[in-house]
């Protein structure tokens, strides 16, 4: 102080700052849930022991050698810390990320905590802060006790690679089985959705059918939103369908040719469950049974008194094909890059003879954030979206009897109509609908099995549904 008020030197001397400052710290918020292995950002829940020490300084030197302006008391800063990092159990930490520099923990004065059930309290904080030693059980945590800052009374910006829950269920020993992350996700009796277990179906075909193809995602839960929506965004990566049926959920992918890799083999489910022709369609109400209030779907049909006859005027099926030009030639998802420190990387897939007809046809990016290795997952869910967005063009309708109520999406029927040209023609439906009376409407999409193993397929539909012969068997 001597400095401040006394002769000598007429420096501005430095303040020493009051507190300490840093990059996040926010109650109430999300607690993130990490799947796989990815990069997470901490929150300051905790810090003691903020001391600002003097250190040496040097004045400056002015004109003619005398005592100038400059210099000035500097302040060396630290601190104890805790940081939370996210929902616990976690296996590990790997690479560490503060301010420029990039490291292992070891090259930090920190402890990493677990975060088991009953974890205890960090030693240092509970002999010299015991009121405020708590272990956070459940919560993944950093501490770092007497932490040297430097000059500047703020923590540096970290940032942690977490190996967080089913990190050892993918193919590579990083990233987690997308089977995994969802029946953790909603049956967890912690952390979960409170979904039922019971409610949820045998997922063993979903499981293998990434593992198959190489699908493994670490995502990063760590806002507030909907479940519904995360697993949807999960299940849209892995090219599959939720399907709710029987008072269960299901996941089915849309793969439908066998893949063998990584162990294991995925055999999709290709035979039809039906042979519908016309007698099995229901078409345009007729005059038939208006005296009792009958339709053609009403009481008359299900009792099995016999055919409906009438004026009918409607096809018993409906197809419904959108133009190629309006189709998505070009996908691009937004990853992370775990070999660039997860920075962000645009993974792409497009047709370029499509490109070449009608111009590039290109949605925003689809955020896919949960995929963090570009160069081998990020090639073949863009492909697969690409493949979904240029050949599936076909909707299929028609109305079936109650007899057929068993019938539920992703099931295989094969259908008939003369008039159409169709024979044995094989579809996936897609949606089921149930009226008052017990009619199904039904909505199917086209399954390319067909093209190289499948059913025959008359020449007229041939030419109808997929004029783009080329294209379809590059794909299928």
């Amino acid at each position: 102080m001597g400095g401040i008020i006394g002769g000598g030197s007429n420096a501005k001397q430095q303040k020493a700052v009051g507190s300490l400052q840093f990059q996040t710290a926010q109650q109430g918020g999300v607690i993130p849930l990490i799947y796989g292995t990815t990069r997470v950002s901490p929150n300051l829940i905790e810090y003691d022991d903020f001391k600002a020490t003097p250190a040496s300084s040097q004045g400056g030197v002015g004109k003619g050698g005398g005592g100038g302006k400059g210099g000035g008391q500097q302040y060396k800063y630290s601190a104890s810390v805790i940081m939370g990092l996210c929902q616990g159990p976690i296996t590990g930490i790997g690479t560490v990320w503060w301010d420029k520099n990039i490291g292992m923990l070891s090259s930090l004065p920190a402890a990493v905590y677990l975060g088991s059930d009953s974890q205890a309290p960090d030693p240092y904080w509970q002999t010299n802060h015991p009121a405020k030693a708590l272990g956070y059980s459940g919560t993944a945590s950093a501490v770092a006790n007497n932490y040297a800052m430097g000059n500047t009374a703020t923590l540096p910006n970290f940032s942690f690679e977490v190996h967080g829950l089913f990190s050892s269920s993918g193919t590579n020993g990083l990233d987690a089985n997308p089977a995994a992350i969802i029946t953790d996700f909603l049956t967890n009796p912690r952390y979960g959705a409170g979904f039922p277990p019971r409610n949820l179906g045998d997922l063993g075909l979903y499981s293998t059918y990434c593992q198959a193809a190489g699908i493994m995602l670490s995502p990063l839960l760590d806002t507030q939103q909907e479940a519904q929506q995360h697993i949807s965004d999960i299940v849209k990566i892995t090219n599959s369908a939720i399907v709710w049926s029987g008072g269960l959920l299901k996941i089915i992918p849309y793969g439908d040719q066998m893949i063998s890799g990584n162990g294991t083999v995925y055999a999709p489910n290709t035979t039809p469950i039906y042979s519908l022709g016309d007698d099995d369609f229901i078409v345009q109400e007729s005059s038939v049974g208006t005296n009792s209030g009958l339709t053609p779907g009403g009481d008359a049909l299900r009792s099995g008194s016999g055919p409906i006859t009438g004026g009918f005027s409607d096809d018993p099926v409906h197809i419904t094909r959108s133009t190629p030009a309006d189709a998505n030639n070009s996908i691009q998802l937004e990853c992370l890059d775990r070999s660039n420190n997860y920075n962000t990387s645009i993974v792409e897939a497009f047709d370029q003879a499509a490109i070449d007809l009608y111009g590039v046809r290109r949605e925003s990016s689809f955020k896919a954030r949960a995929i963090v290795d570009p160069v081998s997952v990020g090639p073949i869910v863009a492909q697969l979206l690409l493949q979904r967005a240029l050949l599936f063009r076909n909707s299929y309708t028609f109305k079936l009897g109650w007899k057929y109520c068993l019938l539920e999406p992703m099931d295989l029927v094969q259908i008939t109509d003369a008039r159409l040209g169709a024979l044995v023609l094989t579809v996936r439906i897609t949606a089921v609908e149930e009226d008052d009376e017990g009619t199904l409407s039904i909505t199917a999409e086209d399954f390319f099995w067909w093209l190289l193993y499948g059913a025959p397929v008359s020449e007229p539909v041939w030419s109808r549904l997929c004029p783009e012969l080329e294209l379809a068997s590059r794909y299928c």
